[in-house]
C-alpha cells in the first residue's frame, strides 16, 4: 500500500533508544563471533574463596552480564579479559557496549575506536563501525552516527549485516533533527545556453543572420551542491522544517562552440543559486494525507552577475485516491525582482495535479497538469502556459538498474507581440534515469539520466533543441 510520509515523533529519549538497540545488536554479533567450543557457565553460589577466571571465561561473563543489562558488572568482567589480552576485539566491544548503555558513551566510543584499531577481520572492523555509531547516537551526536552506519553498511560481511545496519541508519536519520543533501552531477549537453536551434530568423519578410553565442552552444556543465535542513515537531500533528540550499553549475564549452562562438567564455554561463526555506506539515490523522505549505526565498546570479531575487509561497494538499493512489493538489504562487533588468519583473500563479498509482507486479505509474499565468511588464517575460507530464517506473531492473521512463509536453503562449510576431511555444521532451543501486559505495549509487527536449516556436530565435546526459549519485537509503 502507498502511504504519505507521516509526521516523525522524536521523544527526548529517541537517542538512548536508538543507542541501547545498536549497543544489543553489537552485543549480539558478539555473542555469535565467539568461540564455538565455549560453554556458557552456569551461576555459581557464592563462596568465600577467590575464583580464578581464564580471559575467555572473563569475556562470556560480560557478555552474559550485558545480555541482562548488567552494565557494571558487565564493564569489570570485560576489563578483567582485557588484561590478559588488551588486543581481544570481542572483549573491547563489550566494554564499549557497557559503557554506552552504562551513562558513559564518550568513553564506549573510545573503547569502540580501539576495538577498530585492534581489528584484523571485515566482521571485526564492521563491528567495531557500529559500536561507534552507538556511543555517537548515546551523546546526541546523530550526524556523525550517520557517517559510521554508513561506513559499517560499506563494510558488512554479508547481506543480513548490511540490511541490519540500514535499519539502524533509518532509525538514526528519524530521530536526527538535522538533515543534509549533497549533490555532485556531471552532464553533457547540445544547448548549454539555452540558444536557438536556427542560425536565422525572419522578421518582417526578412531574413537576419543570428550570432554564434545566440545559437546553442554545446559544452559539459558541472553541478556542485548541497543544502540542509533542521526539522521539529510542533504538538501532535505539525512539523516545521527550515533549509537552506546551495547550487552551482559550471560550464566547459567544447571545441565546436569556441569556433561558433570565438568570443564567448565559460564564466559567461555560470549559475548560482542560493535559497532559504520554512515549510510546515499538518496530519490531521495518522493515516490522513497531509497538508503542507512552504515559502522559500532565494537570490540567483548568472555569468558572475546578480540577475535575481525572488520568493515563492506553496500550499499542497494529499489525496488518497485509493490502496495504490496517491494524488496531489497544488497552488503556489511565486514574485521575482530581475536584477539586470527591473522591466523583466514578474509575478507568477499557477495550479497543478499530480496522481501517482501502483501497478499490480510493482511498476508506478505518475501523471501530472499543470496551468500557470506569468504577468510582467515585459513581452519576453508575460506569458500562459499550460504543462502535460507521463512517468512509468518498471519494476524489473534494465541492465541491473531502476529505469525511469518520462515524457512531457508544454505550450506556452505570450501577451505580447515579440519582434512584431505573435509568440506561441509548443515544447515536448522524453526521458529516461537508470538508477544503479546495487553498485553503491557508502550507500551511494550512480544515476544515469538521457533527456532530449525540443520547443518550436512561432519566433524562429526561440526554437530550442537539447539533448543531455548526467551521471550523478543518489543516496540509497
Amino acid at each position: 500500500m502507498m502511504q504519505y510520509a507521516a509526521i516523525e515523533q522524536r521523544p527526548t529519549e529517541d537517542a538512548d533508544r536508538i543507542a541501547r538497540s545498536l549497543c544489543a545488536m553489537v552485543a549480539l554479533l558478539a555473542a555469535v563471533a565467539a568461540s564455538a567450543g565455549m560453554a556458557l557457565l552456569a551461576p555459581a553460589p557464592a563462596l568465600a574463596e577467590t575464583v580464578t577466571l581464564a580471559p575467555a571465561e572473563a569475556r562470556q561473563l560480560a557478555l552474559q552480564a550485558l545480555q541482562v543489562h548488567d552494565a557494571s558488572t558487565a564493564q569489570r568482567m570485560a576489563r578483567a579479559a582485557l588484561l590478559a589480552r588488551p588486543d581481544d576485539v570481542e572483549a573491547r566491544l563489550i566494554l564499549s557496549a557497557a559503557l554506552t548503555t552504562g551513562g558513559e558513551a564518550r568513553l564506549g566510543e573510545d573503547e569502540a575506536r580501539r576495538a577498530l584499531a585492534d581489528a584484523t577481520t571485515p566482521e571485526d572492523r564492521h563491528r567495531a563501525e557500529r559500536a561507534v555509531a552507538a556511543a555517537l547516537t548515546a551523546q546526541g551526536a546523530h550526524t556523525r552516527a550517520q557517517v559510521w552506519l554508513r561506513r559499517a553498511a560499506q563494510s558488512a560481511p554479508d547481506a543480513r549485516a548490511r540490511a541490519a545496519t540500514v535499519r539502524s541508519y533509518r532509525a538514526v536519520r528519524r530521530a536526527n533533527p538535522w538533515h543534509g543533501e549533497l549533490r555532485l552531477g556531471v552532464a553533457p549537453s547540445s544547448n548549454i545556453n539555452n540558444g536557438s536551434a536556427q542560425d536565422r530568423m525572419r522578421i518582417g519578410g526578412l531574413d537576419f543572420d543570428l550570432s554564434g553565442s545566440a545559437q546553442a552552444l554545446s559544452g559539459l556543465e558541472t553541478t556542485f551542491g548541497g543544502g540542509v535542513d533542521w526539522q521539529t515537531v510542533l504538538g501532535q500533528r505539525t512539523r516545521l522544517t527550515l533549509g537552506a540550499d546551495a547550487v552551482s553549475q559550471r560550464y566547459r564549452l567544447s571545441s565546436e562552440a569556441r569556433d561558433q562562438a570565438p568570443g564567448a567564455e565559460n564564466s559567461d554561463y555560470a549559475r548560482d543559486t542560493v535559497e532559504f526555506s520554512a515549510a510546515l506539515r499538518f496530519v490531521a490523522a495518522p493515516d490522513a494525507p497531509p497538508w503542507d505549505a512552504e515559502l522559500t526565498l532565494g537570490h540567483s546570479w548568472y555569468g558572475g552577475e546578480d540577475i535575481a531575487r525572488y520568493g515563492e509561497l506553496e500550499l499542497t494538499r494529499g489525496l488518497r485516491l485509493g490502496a495504490d493512489t496517491l494524488g496531489w493538489v497544488e497552488v503556489w504562487g511565486r514574485v521575482a525582482e530581475r536584477l539586470d533588468n527591473d522591466l523583466r519583473s514578474s509575478d507568477a500563479s499557477g495550479v497543478s495535479f499530480r496522481l501517482a498509482h501502483r501497478i499490480d507486479g510493482g511498476a508506478l505509474l505518475s501523471f501530472g497538469i499543470g496551468l500557470s499565468d506569468t504577468r510582467s511588464d515585459s513581452a519576453l517575460v508575460a506569458h500562459d502556459a499550460a504543462t502535460l507530464s507521463l512517468g512509468y517506473r518498471l519494476a524489473q531492473p534494465v541492465l541491473g538498474a531502476q529505469a525511469e521512463l518520462s515524457a512531457q509536453l508544454g505550450r506556452a503562449d505570450y501577451d505580447g507581440p515579440v519582434y512584431g510576431m505573435l509568440r506561441e511555444d509548443r515544447s515536448m521532451g522524453i526521458g529516461a534515469s537508470l538508477f544503479f543501486r546495487d553498485h553503491d559505495l557508502y550507500g551511494f549509487a550512480p544515476v544515469l539520466d538521457l533527456s532530449a527536449r525540443r520547443t518550436e516556436s512561432s519566433v524562429d530565435l526561440y526554437d530550442t533543441r537539447d539533448l543531455g546526459l548526467s551521471v550523478s549519485l543518489r543516496s540509497t537509503f
